[in-house]
């Protein structure tokens, strides 16, 4: 399983674990043996498989000495396992009256298409799709609501094949903060 994460990704992809303690299962199924636990704060690595993340061999170190060979932590962002993607994540390059431009890093996966969702800082709870298939690493992001504290996250999406491939894993980076302008009224869109 190794060299087809290696196919699909460039390189493993970072995350942090950000409540409490995570088991690390040895298969990706909350039923098989537990190998060990990791604490919040812990940074590891990983390839991305559906809704688990099959751990790099030596980024897990073990009871404090060895490091785990292998090992399969829950990454389903549903039902926040307190796993959090240290990328993608986005930048505000420039927030508008009821616009935004984002920008990212490209995700280490070979076949990536992007999701970019925005909230109202207050309630992230119901984010609003606003790009759904984008290949670039830059979008627009229009009819914001103006003068408003706004987030953005972006989730890569990893293919097995550039087109017509299957979706293998899906991975949502941070929320990130942005105010929009103040609301252009109808004397400064006549100018």
């Amino acid at each position: 399983l190794p060299e087809l994460m290696k196919v699909l990704y460039k390189t493993p992809v970072e995350f942090v674990v950000t409540k409490g303690q995570l088991p690390v299962h040895r298969r990706p199924s909350s039923g098989s043996r537990t190998l060990a636990y990791v604490k919040r704060g812990h940074v590891f690595s990983g390839w991305p498989q559906g809704r688990w993340l099959l751990l790099a061999e030596g980024s897990l170190p073990l009871n404090g000495r060895k490091k785990l060979r292998s090992g399969w932590i829950m990454l389903d962002a549903s039902l926040d396992t307190g796993v959090q993607a240290r990328c993608p994540e986005i930048k505000v390059l420039r927030p508008y009256s009821e616009a935004a431009i984002l920008k990212w890093e490209k995700f280490p996966a070979k076949h990536v298409e992007y999701c970019v969702e925005w909230a109202e800082a207050s309630d992230k709870s119901h984010p609003i799709l606003a790009v759904q298939r984008e290949t670039m690493t830059m979008c627009r992001v229009r009819e914001l609501p103006a003068d408003s504290s706004l987030v953005f996250r972006l989730t890569a999406r990893v293919f097995t094949e550039s087109e017509h491939g299957e979706l293998f894993a899906e991975v949502t980076g941070p929320w990130e903060e942005a105010e929009t302008g103040t609301a252009i009224g109808e004397l400064e869109e006549g100018n």
